[in-house]
């Protein structure tokens, strides 16, 4: 999955290494600090997203309708409010 999200997640296996070792890892990273689970979830989820649907959600973030671009994809995909919006916020990132 680094394909698609090359950072640090704070996983179990974080646990595991020093605070040095984070610290050096995190370093490298542009925004300096470890992803979380749903963010690695929702970078996974907007690389999977296909027209039209994305062309959809691009459209209602054009015509600044984030929330109807939330509720659409949560819809659409099946996801829990919280995880739809993180996808939506990286899909605005990225049209940005």
């Amino acid at each position: 999955m680094n394909a698609v999200a090359p950072a640090v997640v704070r996983t179990k296996i974080l646990e595991q290494l020093t605070q040095a070792q984070v610290d050096y890892m995190t370093e490298r990273i542009p925004m300096r600090r470890t992803g979380t689970p749903e963010e690695k979830k929702a970078a996974q989820l907007l690389a999977t997203l296909k027209d039209p649907l994305r062309a959809e959600l691009t459209d209602l973030l054009r015509r600044q309708l984030k929330f109807d671009a939330i509720k659409k994809y949560q819809a659409a995909a099946s996801v829990d409010l919280s995880t739809a919006a993180m996808v939506i916020n990286a899909l605005q990132k990225s049209t940005q």
